[in-house]
């Protein structure tokens, strides 16, 4: 049951954990995507939620998470060509995906006190990526819309992030982190309840 002071707990229990996370696609990654030529900024909004088990002392020791990641696109970039009434134009992409699925994470701790730990989160997994886009060409006198490309593929997922994790009470874990997950660099923040005896 819930109530045993931090200071008492000796075994190794288990708890649920969430978190929310934002970040953006490098653009050295953009760069080499070659349909997208308007080089885009790819914004994630990304959450997981799972099982989380904890050391001894109250420091996380590995989780399994579901984890989802919406992403969106947009971009623009000037151009100037013969076929576009007027000479100068403008391309323009625009739109979203998002990936889902599963992850299994370590926590590599530093060190660890009575109320706080800090390390490496290190995760990975599999997902579905669903996408979908379209690129439109505007000129002085004209305007073209290209079709919807739409994409799915499974993907792997991964994480790679740096936290402290800040146990204010017996129960309940706070924890910023920083770093890259599913091919985005960002921050976010974390909740994890203990379930203690």
């Amino acid at each position: 049951m819930l109530g045993v002071p931090l200071a008492a707990q000796t075994d190794a229990h288990w708890g649920i954990q969430g978190d929310y996370y934002a970040g953006t696609v490098p653009s050295q990654i953009v760069e080499h995507i070659k349909d997208l030529v308007e080089k885009p900024d790819i914004d994630a909004k990304s959450y997981n939620t799972g099982l989380v088990r904890f050391h001894a002392d109250g420091s996380p020791n590995w989780a399994v998470e579901f984890t989802n990641t919406h992403l969106t696109i947009f971009g623009s970039r000037a151009f100037a060509s013969a076929t576009v009434i007027g000479g100068i134009g403008a391309a323009e992409v625009h739109g979203s995906g998002n990936i889902r699925g599963a992850m299994a994470s370590k926590y590599v701790t530093f060190f660890s006190r009575t109320h706080v730990s800090a390390g490496l989160e290190l995760g990975g997994g599999v997902a579905q990526l669903e996408a979908s886009y379209t690129h439109s060409y505007t000129g002085l006198n004209a305007a073209i819309l290209a079709p919807v490309q739409n994409y799915s593929y499974t993907v792997p997922t991964f994480q790679a992030l740096a936290l402290v994790d800040i146990r204010p009470v017996r129960w309940v874990s706070l924890s910023p982190f920083y770093g890259v997950r599913n091919g985005t660099y960002g921050f976010g923040g974390a909740l994890r309840i203990h379930f203690t005896r």
